[in-house]
């Protein structure tokens, strides 16, 4: 009976979705302002190290439209750092809102530093958030194509873990 019932409430809910899709004029479903990475992470303390020496790293960025400090962007970042990509106990995830600010170049070839400000989720041999940051030096190669390299901070976790560790990292922002 539950089974029917979501089923019921699926299919009500896509058709509510597309009725309120068709009713829009020049939709546009081509996602903006989004960023993807990929990159490694070396852990910069030794409780991380022991760990794994290398981090696997997948970031996504969502750039905000509004400017909120001149001649910047501003964009939230949500990163996971893992020590594989098994989806074991291993990982921690920095989710940090950001400023870029662009240093040198045209547009499409720029060169920039970024600040970032939030929290850390560790997954680690037990769960638990904590304050953290990012730094990071960044350059596009292209208008979608950019490579990056930042270094993340944090205060400790259980177990004494801390973000300390340096990503290099590339993008392709859409």
């Amino acid at each position: 009976m539950k089974r029917l019932q979501g089923l019921i409430s699926v299919g009500a809910l896509a058709l509510m979705t597309g009725s309120a899709m068709a009713q829009i004029e020049n939709f546009d479903p081509t996602p903006y302002n989004f960023s993807f990475r990929f990159g490694i992470v070396m852990p910069g303390t030794d409780p991380l190290r022991e760990i794994e020496n290398n981090w696997l790293s997948i970031g996504i960025d969502y750039t905000f439209s509004k400017q909120y400090v001149k001649g910047s962007e501003t964009y939230l970042s949500i990163d996971w750092i893992g020590k594989s990509g098994s989806g074991e106990k291993g990982s921690y995830w920095p989710i940090l809102v950001n400023q870029k600010f662009f240093t040198a170049g045209q547009e499409d070839a720029r060169t920039y530093i970024t600040v970032g400000v939030g929290v850390v989720n560790f997954n680690v041999s037990s769960s638990d958030t904590v304050f953290g940051g990012r730094l990071g030096f960044g350059v596009e190669l292209s208008r979608q194509i950019f490579a990056e390299a930042s270094y993340f901070a944090s205060d400790a976790a259980k177990g004494g873990l801390r973000a300390q560790s340096f990503g290099a990292y590339i993008g392709y922002r859409f």
